[in-house]
C-alpha cells in the first residue's frame, strides 16, 4: 500500500515486486502507478478513488 509521495516509492522494481509478494496486491492510495503496466507485472492494482478497471483484476 502506498500513502506517501516520496518520490522513492514512484518507480519500484514491478517484477521484482511481484516475485516476492505472496500477495499480489497493489494499494494506490496517491494514484501514481500506471494500472495496466502494474497488471502487465502480475500484480493486481486498485487505486484509492479511482474506477476499478476489469483488465487489472
Amino acid at each position: 500500500m502506498l500513502v506517501t509521495e516520496w518520490k522513492t516509492y514512484w518507480n519500484p522494481d514491478w517484477h521484482r515486486l511481484g516475485s516476492l509478494l505472496n500477495a499480489k496486491l497493489v494499494l494506490d492510495g496517491r494514484n501514481i502507478y500506471d494500472p495496466e503496466f502494474v497488471a502487465s507485472c502480475g500484480l493486481m492494482y486498485r487505486g484509492i478513488g479511482r474506477r476499478a478497471d476489469p483488465k487489472t483484476l
